[in-house]
């Protein structure tokens, strides 16, 4: 009796090795494809053997390759077919085992966690008893961390103090914050009315004021038409004066020329005398309107200033009247007038002195 030796090839040997299967089924394996390693490794050195142009030798060879591929897939399918029998017996057979031994095993599962699962019953139910006890001092979220079913008495009891304490000074802190913030409306609200009553109050002096000033321009006005009124009467009663003295004085001229021609020279020595005394009563009569109306102009403007201008303003005011007042041309008393003028003007100059000190 022969016997036929084998070669097991290097890349089988691997590939067996890489499956991880214990050693009956990886020497199964082994033998089931080490003829068809044989068999391609002889193939493969005989077809690099083959000439390019020898067709016929390359298709029969290729047949053969061909029907070792053919064998090697049978093969495959057998043991393929032979492991899911046995994989599907060994499933049935661990099934009959399994419907025995679980139950007794969940059995035994629910007396060994019945502890457990009462201890866990407790927690949850302490858990919810402190979490109701907790929720009107800590918003949920701030202890949802926390396990306060698993937590001891002993922390529990300062936890539960800490968290009150804490709640009482958030609410006192919050109800000072709203009772400052209320303080700082009030104060707003009574700033606000005393700064619109201010305003009011200006705007009624500003009004007031406005009025007193609008017075004193009426009363000026009425004052400066009222000089400028009696000025103008008193100008047209001194043309009015001036134009009767004239006339009279011409009437008398003709007169005496008709009545004294034969005195011509003499009547002429008259008349030029004449003439002159009536320019000299004519530039009276005009420094006379002039000076009226210059003293009229110039009481008005002191009325005015008087009215609106302090203490100093109007003692200004009385020095200017004085330096304004005219002095009359006395015919018999030329030295007299000069000192008039001297004693005006001295007056006037202390009134100044004195209102620089006001």
């Amino acid at each position: 009796m022969s016997t036929t030796t084998i070669i097991i090839h290097p890349e089988l040997e691997e590939a067996v090795a890489k499956t991880g299967l214990s050693a009956d089924g990886a020497a199964s394996l082994r033998d089931a494809f080490a003829p068809h390693f044989a068999r391609f490794h002889d193939l493969a050195a005989q077809a690099r053997t083959v000439a390019p142009a020898d067709s016929k030798g390359a298709r029969a060879l290729r047949l053969q390759v061909k029907a070792v591929r053919v064998e090697a897939d049978k093969t495959r399918k057998l043991l393929k077919e032979d492991s899911l029998r046995r994989g599907k017996a060994i499933d049935g057979i661990n099934a009959v085992l399994e419907y025995s031994l679980v139950p007794i095993e969940r059995a035994l599962e629910d007396i060994e966690k019945a502890e457990e699962i009462a201890a866990a019953a407790r927690r949850d139910t302490l858990r919810m008893e402190r979490s109701a006890e907790l929720l009107p001092y800590l918003a949920v979220e701030l202890h949802v961390g926390l396990d306060l079913g698993a937590m001891s008495a002993e922390l529990w009891a300062p936890f539960l103090a800490g968290t009150k304490a804490n709640h009482a000074a958030v609410a006192a802190m919050a109800a000072k914050q709203e009772a400052d913030r209320l303080e700082v409306l009030r104060l707003a609200e009574v700033a606000r009315v005393a700064r619109e009553a201010a305003e009011q109050a200006e705007r009624d002096r500003m009004r007031a004021d406005n009025e007193r000033l609008a017075k004193v321009a009426a009363d000026e006005r009425a004052a400066r038409e009222q000089a400028e009124a009696t000025a103008k009467a008193e100008r047209i009663a001194a043309d009015l004066a001036a134009k009767k003295a004239k006339d009279e004085f011409d009437a008398k001229a003709a007169a005496e020329k008709k009545r004294q021609d034969h005195e011509r020279d003499k009547q002429q020595e008259i008349a030029r005398i004449e003439r002159e005394k009536r320019e000299a009563a004519e530039a009276e009569v005009k420094r006379l309107r002039d000076a009226e109306a210059a003293k009229v102009a110039a009481d008005a403007a002191a009325v005015r200033k008087a009215k609106a201008a302090p203490d100093r303003e109007k003692v200004l005011a009385l020095a200017a009247q004085v330096r304004a007042l005219p002095v009359p041309t006395l015919a018999t008393g030329e030295a007299l007038a000069v000192r008039i003028a001297e004693q005006v003007a001295k007056f006037a100059t202390w009134l100044e002195s004195e209102a620089v000190k006001l």
